[in-house]
């Protein structure tokens, strides 16, 4: 990826010669992107990008994020994080109050489970034959228990009741899927087939936008609500994309599947048993 004047333009590697072919002009394959048209950029660890562009990105506050190979965040490179101390120290104030932290996880599994059902009935609208409208009585269920869950409970509680919620989506979400593409459980290190593959990569851009949204705001995204604060992982941005994962991560293999734009010619099979995007 280089600059060209306000425009990024992506080439693809030439094409290895043939000693057995007549030689013939290079081909030149790129696409021109105007800077002005980008919220972020995201390249997988395998894409060389120079040091111009970065500057030229990060100068109009546009984040780069990095993935691996397997589609797993690798990190980013962001603009300075604006000088908020005060902000974080009420941030770190807010998040030692059990009773705030309880009642935002809340808030935030509440929206989770909310587009997990609206999902299912714009799924079920358009394919009424796949799904019976008694199997949302389960989420219905789960949605009231998680305003009743109390103080004393806490969040292993809410975490539970989000855990078998999802675990019940899931087995109705597959239903919607081709036959061809099957989808027994959520695997994700390594992925163990083309949904999966897709589930993990959509997880790794929306874990980027949360990030860097996170970032701008002046705040800490280690220190977490219902994911634990730990050493190596952003738990505030795991905390605040779940409501998205239905909504968009969840949402797009069934069109991509659905409408025949992926097809297993896109995904490498390891002999790991691991699937990834080719």
């Amino acid at each position: 990826i280089k600059l060209v004047l306000d425009s990024l333009v992506v080439e693809e590697p030439p094409d290895s010669p043939d000693p057995s072919e007549e030689p013939h002009p290079p081909r030149e394959k790129f696409v021109k992107i105007p800077m002005a048209d980008l919220e972020y950029l995201q390249v997988c660890e395998l894409v060389g990008i120079t040091s111009q562009s970065m500057g030229a990105l990060l100068r109009r506050e546009i984040p780069i994020h990095v993935t691996s190979y397997q589609q797993r965040p690798l990190g980013s490179f962001m603009p300075p994080s604006p000088a908020r101390g005060e902000t974080r120290w009420r941030q770190f104030e807010s998040f030692s109050d059990k009773e705030f932290v309880l009642q935002i996880s809340k808030e935030l599994i509440r929206a989770k489970l909310g587009n997990q059902k609206r999902l299912l009935q714009k799924l079920h609208s358009n394919r009424p034959e796949r799904l019976r409208n008694a199997s949302l009585s389960r989420l219905d269920q789960a949605l009231k228990k998680v305003t009743q869950i109390s103080l004393g409970e806490g969040t292993p509680s809410l975490l539970g009741l989000e855990g078998s919620s999802t675990r019940h989506f899931f087995q109705l979400w597959r239903e919607y899927l081709p036959e061809e593409f099957p989808f027994e459980r959520r695997t994700s290190r390594p992925p163990l087939d083309p949904v999966n593959a897709c589930l993990s990569y959509g997880s790794a851009i929306v874990y980027h936008e949360i990030s860097a949204a996170i970032h701008r705001r002046g705040l800490e995204p280690g220190f977490g609500l219902f994911h634990s604060t730990e050493n190596g992982r952003l738990a505030l941005a795991l905390d605040l994309m779940e409501p998205f994962r239905p909504a968009l991560v969840e949402a797009l293999p069934l069109h991509l599947f659905g409408h025949g734009i992926f097809s297993k010619e896109d995904f490498d099979f390891r002999t790991d048993g691991g699937v990834y995007l080719n």
